[in-house]
C-alpha cells in the first residue's frame, strides 16, 4: 500500500501539524509519494513559494519520498484525475491519499481511498495563511531574508501596470462684455484648435500632465478608474460617460532603466460640464491650459497622450451650446 501525501506546504518552515501528518505516513507506508499543490500562475499570497522552494523543504524531512507536482485544474473531476495519473506512474497499486485540514478531500473523485490527519491547532501549530500572515508582517536582519527579498523580485514576471488617463476639455470662458450676437458666432466656429484642457503638476516634477493614476483592485472597470481618478486628483466629476480615445505605453521617468516594469494607460476625453478644478491626492496643481499649445507643458512622458487627445478633438463633435 502506497501513502500519499497532497498538499500545499505553502509556509516558511514545516510546523508540528505538517511534521505529525509527515512521520504518520512515513510510519505507515514504505513507499511515501507528496504531490505538490501549484498554480500555473505567477505567485501571490497564498501561494508565495514555487514548487523547488517546497520541495527542497519537504526533501529534508523525507528524504526517501518521491515528490511531484500536482496542478489546479479548473474541476475536480479534472484535477482528479491527475492525482490518479501521477500516483499510478509513481507507484502502481493500491493507495491511500492523507490530506489535513482544510485538505483536498472533498474535492477528490478519484480512485484511492481517502483519510485526514487533523492534528489540532494552537499557537505553536498555525495554519497556513496564518502563518503566512505573521511571515510578512515581519522584516528579519539576516543575509537570508534579504537572499530571499532579492531572489524574489529578480523572478518576478515582467509587469505591465494598467493606468488611466483621463483628458477633460472645454471651450475657454466667454470674455466680459460679449454680446448674445458676437456670443452665437463665436459658439458656432468654436473648435479643437482653440479648446482648453484640464492639466495637473506634482510639486516634484517642472511639466504638466493629464489627470489619472493606477488602475485599483477595486475599481469596477477602467472607466470607473478614470472617474475615481479624476475626482481624487482634481474634485471633479464626469457628467456625460467618457469616451475611450486609445491605450498607450507610458516611458514614465521614474521607471527608466526597469526593463521589468511598464505603464500601459487607456487615454478617456470627457468633455467639462460645471465646476471649479482644486488639486487633490498626488497633484499640487490644476489649471486649464490651451490644448493646441500644450505639448510644451507636459512632461515628455504624456506628449503621446496630449497628441492623441488633439487628433481626437479634430474629429469629434464637441458639444458647445
Amino acid at each position: 500500500m502506497i501513502g500519499v501525501i497532497v498538499g500545499r506546504f505553502q509556509v516558511d518552515e514545516i510546523h508540528a501539524g505538517h511534521l505529525n501528518l509527515l512521520r504518520t505516513v512515513q510510519e505507515k507506508h514504505v513507499n511515501v509519494l507528496i504531490l505538490l499543490g501549484c498554480r500555473k500562475t505567477r505567485a501571490n499570497r497564498d501561494n508565495p513559494l514555487n514548487y523547488q522552494m517546497r520541495e527542497q523543504m519537504l526533501h529534508e524531512i523525507c528524504p526517501t519520498a518521491i515528490i511531484m507536482p500536482v496542478f489546479d485544474c479548473q474541476t475536480d473531476e479534472q484535477w482528479s484525475r491527475q492525482v490518479d495519473d501521477l500516483v499510478r506512474a509513481a507507484f502502481p497499486g493500491p493507495a491511500t491519499l492523507y490530506g489535513g485540514r482544510n485538505s483536498f478531500i472533498p474535492h477528490y473523485k478519484g480512485r484511492h481511498p481517502t483519510r485526514q490527519l487533523d492534528f489540532g491547532e494552537d499557537e505553536t501549530d498555525p495554519s497556513g495563511s496564518s502563518r503566512r500572515k505573521l511571515v510578512g508582517s515581519q522584516v528579519r536582519n539576516s543575509v537570508d531574508f534579504r537572499a530571499g527579498a532579492i531572489y524574489a523580485l529578480m523572478n518576478a514576471p515582467a509587469q505591465v501596470v494598467p493606468c488611466v488617463d483621463i483628458a477633460v476639455y472645454r471651450r475657454p470662458p466667454m470674455p466680459q462684455g460679449v454680446g448674445s450676437t458676437e456670443a452665437a458666432i463665436l459658439t458656432a466656429t468654436f473648435g479643437a484648435d482653440n479648446t482648453e484642457i484640464l492639466l495637473g503638476r506634482k510639486l516634484s516634477e517642472t511639466g504638466w500632465r493629464l489627470p489619472g493614476g493606477m488602475v485599483d483592485i477595486t475599481d469596477r472597470d477602467y472607466v470607473s478608474a478614470a472617474r475615481r481618478e479624476l475626482f481624487e486628483e482634481t474634485g471633479m466629476t464626469c457628467e456625460s460617460s467618457p469616451v475611450v480615445i486609445g491605450s498607450y505605453a507610458i516611458d514614465d521617468w521614474r521607471l527608466r532603466g526597469r526593463p521589468d516594469v511598464k505603464y500601459m494607460s487607456t487615454l478617456f476625453a470627457v468633455p467639462y460640464h460645471h465646476g471649479i478644478a482644486q488639486p487633490g491626492d498626488d497633484l499640487d496643481e490644476v489649471d486649464w491650459f490651451e490644448l493646441h499649445a500644450a505639448d510644451s507643458m507636459v512632461l515628455v512622458d504624456h506628449r503621446p497622450l496630449i497628441t492623441a487627445v488633439q487628433e481626437y478633438l479634430q474629429g469629434a463633435p464637441l458639444p458647445w451650446s
